[in-house]
């Protein structure tokens, strides 16, 4: 008896062991094909994340030169605008020196006619006869200008490459406010 039941359990153990091997088999499978579709998953997002950060990196790289760029223009017209203030404290000087010029050329002017009012009043006095002549009052006085008109034509000139230099330091800002 002790055979048949060492039989029966042999059986059944093959048989356990067959059912076993199978569902082991299946098991297997299931997580093989479990293990592909992972696998299929992990490799597209991976392809996606490199499309992903090669595109962010032309990005980056395009931003970088535009940055490059706006900078050089920032720079540009940085310069641009201290020459432009260089410039106009030059034609603020030139100007300072012919308004003071001019005043003293008026000064004179205005010395001129008094000494000549004095001067008939003068004559008037010591000579009776020229005093039946009109005096001149309220003359007219005419200042002649510089025989070099050299420095008009420097400070228009200068005034115009002033113009000039603003026009497009403005617009040279404008460019790089707007990017």
């Amino acid at each position: 008896m002790l055979e048949l039941v060492g039989i029966g359990a042999r059986s059944m153990l093959q048989s356990l062991t067959a059912v076993d091997s199978l569902a082991i088999q299946r098991s297997l499978t299931i997580l093989e094909d479990r293990y592909r579709e992972l696998r299929e998953i992990g490799e597209k997002r991976f392809q996606a994340w490199e499309k992903e950060s090669g595109e962010l990196k032309e990005q980056l790289v395009a931003q970088a030169e535009e940055l490059a760029a706006l900078m050089e223009q920032k720079q540009e017209a940085i310069e641009e605008a201290e020459l432009t203030l260089l410039q106009l404290h030059q034609v603020q000087e030139e100007l300072e020196h012919y308004f003071l010029n001019a005043q003293s050329a008026e000064q004179l002017a205005t010395a001129q006619q008094d000494q000549l009012l004095r001067a008939q009043a003068l004559m008037a006095r010591v000579l009776p006869e020229a005093a039946a002549q009109p005096l001149v009052r309220g003359l007219e006085v005419e200042v002649l200008p510089p025989l070099t008109p050299v420095a008009g034509v420097q400070t228009e000139a200068l005034l115009s490459s002033y113009a000039s230099s603003l026009h497009r330091a403005a617009s040279l800002l404008q460019r790089a406010m707007h990017r």
